[in-house]
């Protein structure tokens, strides 16, 4: 039977990275639910041989706008999109050494509605045989998505938090000490 990522080490990861980020970049909090055109974020999380990313980026990086298609032009741009993003070879890289290999279909949705702000939001699960070798995370989807302009990137990998952040000059995660 093989290990499954466990929603306590999730919550860890979050937890330990938004402390260290805070740590970090100690300024007033603005509480709102709105994000920033052009930034999106990814969590990475690990456990035995199985590696879960997910990632969440404002749909108007992705598309261009953020509510729903109203013409076939947009129809489209969603449409292409979503089949991109389902194939988690296309969007991410991982080390050859790892292994790694996608083991479920990829869970991607496009939150388009009438309201503002909308996202693309999209899991990928993957179980490596060499997961020691599990060493970054390479986002390829900033060739695809001009407007993707950075993600802000946490991890938890060989029980070690990873904070960073990924530009379309610096895609990769670097999952070492």
């Amino acid at each position: 039977m093989k290990p499954r990522v466990n929603h306590l080490l999730m919550c860890t990861l979050l937890f330990t990275s938004s402390i260290m980020y805070a740590g970090k970049h100690s300024h007033p909090k603005k509480h709102h639910k709105a994000h920033e055109h052009g930034v999106g974020k990814l969590n990475l999380v690990s456990e035995g041989d199985q590696v879960i990313v997910e990632l969440e980026v404002p749909a108007h990086d992705i598309v261009g706008f953020e509510y729903q298609p109203k013409t076939p032009e947009q129809q489209s741009k969603v449409a292409a999109a979503m089949a991109y993003l389902k194939v988690a070879k296309s969007n991410l890289e991982l080390p050859a050494a790892a292994q790694c290999h996608p083991h479920k279909e990829p869970k991607v949705e496009a939150n388009l509605s009438a309201k503002a702000h909308a996202e693309f939001q999209m899991t990928y699960h993957f179980t490596c045989k060499n997961i020691s070798q599990l060493t970054f995370l390479k986002v390829l989807g900033f060739k695809q998505f001009t407007g993707m302009k950075k993600l802000k990137a946490q991890a938890l990998v060989h029980e070690a938090p990873f904070v960073g952040t990924l530009t379309p000059d610096t895609p990769q995660l670097g999952l070492r000490k």
